[in-house]
């Protein structure tokens, strides 16, 4: 939901205040008319709806701030039960009796309102954000004053005027400035400017009353309390429901449970607050107010009311990609330069460690050294990735694997690194990304604002979910949810690392996958007598040096980008040709040739056998056919329907001894395709197994060009050119065991 105006809701105003807020808002485009009960004969009797348009269309989130601003700018005073965001639109009305001339309907040709400006206002701190504007709300506030103010009662008018605005909290700049101009608008003659300025001096030695005090004694006043007392730390993310809390140099997710305490000190300080008050009717009314609102259901209702207070939306989180929150301070990884902590970068994430420019990590660099073999151009690639890393940015679009027998430091690597990112790292199942059911990815929506995702040993025989490893690299937003949640979008800002002992299965030669696997070997083992069981904890103590090293490798990721070495190029090409096991099998157990025919079951019967003896995991029936078209056979049909691969068949036979195969081994073949698809009826599995057949890992898709589904359910069937003989299997009764005739 997006909304383009903003409708502010005014009931009962004095023609001053209605003024007030008609001059504020001049400059900016709107639509003024009245409501029903809009009587202007009456002294508190001007009722509208102000539409204000604004420069951009805001999202639902935004709109509780941008209220609160526009309010504050006029004066207040607008009906605070009707700021929600249904009320986007109101029909103008009046009483039957209200005259013509009464009826109010203007129009302002002004500028747009400014969303972002007024935005940034509303995330300003408080003191700064009602300093902007004390001086015309409280003006407003107390506006209900003879249009007049004549010789012999201007001074006096003015001191009381300036001294409801002294207990309002003005300061006396304000208040010299609020003095002055209702001096040149309604005293006659005007006081001299000198005189005024004294007035407002000598208020100005009063003490205020205290702003938790001007507040109303009721639920919606005790938010805004809390809001008065800790709103420069608390934000509301509304579309996930959490509560962000400045803390430590960012902004932490908390429970709301978190907010009570601060809710109960916002009560206690309006209680403290109130036993000074000189007036005892006004000092009890607030005391027992204060005492009422400590029960827990009032301090619930205090914290839910302040979420709308204090909305901010995910757009405005971790905006920045190049900058990094550390113990000291934020980094600007743009240049290495460490700013100040800043609420207005809405960071939510800390690195843990102390940023010193100089700091060395020489142990870490020695282990690196050992790790890579002393390969310069991999330690430099390492380091660049690392520096990447530690950024937003997924210009790369690469996923790192970190490959290796056990005993090379690859685990320790990735463990440093953990460390080094802090809250910016996330630990996931390797499951995440590999393939499998689809359901809601509570595990996706977790990774939301990381910038470092690590998964290490996948379950052998399970490919790599391809489409979703390209989505997770790639800069194009995902959606997830949390588990009961609603759906977000976020666009991913981590980088994968994978640790491997075994390369994880890839099925397919998606040229838009491989470019963005990066394999870096770990081919050094560390003999057994030599392994520090305390490496890990020595090369932690390093984290200072080992950051300053990953921001120099981040600059020199921003010059160079992030490359590919001899090694990683040459360790990434095995892989791809490792995982091509259909490519492997036709050029070790097949010829191809545009003559040659072979029948599918058979082909893919052999291929399985070959898959076994190789241990390698076989592709399903399906991908395994998809492969084959990839290389360019072709399928074709033969006599009586029969499915037949063209251009490829069993090395050293002729399409004579393809037939007699056909008619000798084929039945064979077929009855293992039968016995997978038994077994996956029936989850059993001895009729792939007396036959000598590999098991399939998943059930054989259907094949739309030869048949539908139910094909495949109810019947497996048998046809040769050679035989006038059927042979065929209905999987509507129970196959017999292993030893009876089929």
């Amino acid at each position: 939901m997006t909304l383009t105006a903003l409708v502010m809701d005014y009931d009962h105003l004095t023609a001053e205040q209605t003024g007030f807020v008609f001059d504020q808002s001049a400059p900016w485009a709107s639509v003024a008319y009245s409501s029903f009960s809009h009587d202007p004969s009456l002294p508190n009797g001007w009722s509208f709806r102000l539409m204000l348009f604004l420069d951009r269309p805001i999202a639902a989130a935004e709109h509780a701030g941008l209220w609160r601003v526009v309010n504050e700018r006029l004066g207040g005073v607008a009906d605070k039960q009707a700021n929600d965001v249904g009320r986007v639109w109101f029909k103008p009305s009046c009483r039957y009796d209200t005259p013509d001339e009464a009826r109010l309907f203007l129009v302002h040709q002004g500028e747009a309102l400014n969303v972002n400006e007024l935005l940034a206002e509303a995330g300003a701190t408080s003191g700064a954000r009602f300093a902007a504007v004390q001086a015309p709300v409280a003006l407003c506030r107390v506006a209900a004053l003879p249009k007049p103010i004549a010789e012999g009662g201007r001074n006096s008018t003015l001191t009381r005027l300036g001294g409801a605005l002294r207990r309002q909290g003005l300061d006396e700049g304000a208040l010299a400035t609020a003095l002055l101009d209702e001096n040149a608008r309604r005293c006659e003659p005007p006081l001299p400017d000198e005189e005024v300025v004294g007035i407002a001096r000598s208020l100005a030695r009063y003490e205020p009353e205290h702003p938790l005090l001007r507040i109303n004694c009721t639920d919606w006043g005790n938010a805004e309390r809390l809001v008065h007392t800790h709103g420069d730390n608390l934000r509301y993310l509304s579309p996930q429901g959490r509560w962000l809390r400045w803390e430590g140099g960012r902004w932490r997710t908390v429970d709301q449970s978190a907010l009570l305490p601060m809710a109960l000190r916002a009560i206690r300080d309006t209680h403290a607050a109130a036993r000074d008050l000189p007036n005892p009717e006004h000092r009890d009314r607030l005391v027992r107010h204060a005492l009422q609102s400590e029960s827990a259901a009032r301090l619930r209702a205090m914290t839910q009311l302040s979420a709308s207070l204090l909305p901010i939306d995910a757009d405005q989180l971790d905006r920045d990609p190049m900058r990094l929150t550390v113990e000291n301070g934020t980094l600007d990884l743009r240049s290495g330069a460490l700013n100040e902590h800043s609420r207005g970068d809405f960071i939510t994430r800390k690195l843990g460690v102390v940023y010193d420019k100089a700091a060395t990590c020489p142990r870490w660099e020695a282990f690196l050294g050992r790790a890579f073999g002393g390969d310069a151009a991999l330690m430099q690639f390492v380091q660049r990735a690392v520096g990447y890393t530690l950024t937003g940015e997924t210009t790369e679009q690469a996923l790192l694997v970190l490959k290796g027998a056990g005993a090379n430091g690859k685990s320790t690597f990735l463990s440093v690194l953990r460390s080094l990112l802090g809250e910016y790292a996330l630990a996931a199942d390797f499951a995440s990304f590999l393939a499998g059911p689809t359901s809601i990815r509570n595990d996706l929506a977790r990774l939301s604002g990381a910038r470092l995702v690590s998964a290490s040993e996948p379950e052998r025989g399970r490919p790599l979910a391809e489409s979703l490893v390209k989505q997770l690299t790639g800069e194009d937003p995902v959606t997830a949810r949390f588990l009961f949640g609603e759906f977000f979008e976020f666009v991913p800002n981590f980088k994968l690392w994978l640790c491997v002992n075994r390369l994880p299965q890839i099925t397919s030669d998606d040229a838009a996958l491989w470019r963005r696997l990066r394999v870096v070997p770990f081919d050094h083992v560390v003999p057994e007598d030599e392994r520090d069981p305390h490496l890990l904890a020595k090369l932690r103590d390093e984290l200072p040096g080992i950051l300053a090293w990953a921001v120099r490798g981040c600059l020199d990721w921003q010059r160079h980008g992030l490359g590919q070495p001899r090694a990683v190029a040459e360790a990434t090409l095995a892989w791809r040709e490792g995982a091509d096991t259909v490519t492997a099998f036709v050029g070790e157990v097949c010829e191809t040739r545009p003559d040659v025919r072979i029948d599918s079951g058979a082909l893919y019967a052999a291929y399985l056998r070959w898959c076994e003896g190789c241990a390698e995991t076989p592709l399903g029936a399906s991908a395994f056919g998809m492969r084959l078209s990839g290389l360019g056979f072709q399928r074709v049909k033969g006599a009586q329907g029969r499915r037949r691969w063209s251009g490829v068949n069993l090395a050293e036979r002729s399409e004579v001894a393809e037939d007699e195969l056909v008619a000798k081994e084929e039945p064979v073949a077929e009855v293992a395709e039968v016995a997978e698809v038994a077994e996956v009826a029936r989850g059993t599995s001895w009729g792939a197994r007396a036959l000598g057949i590999v098991p399939l890992t998943e059930p054989r898709s259907p094949d739309p060009e030869w048949g539908d589904e139910a094909e495949y359910e109810t019947e497996a069937r048998y046809d040769s050119d050679e035989h006038d003989d059927e042979l065929s299997l209905d999987l509507s009764r129970p196959l017999e065991r292993p030893g009876a005739s089929l």
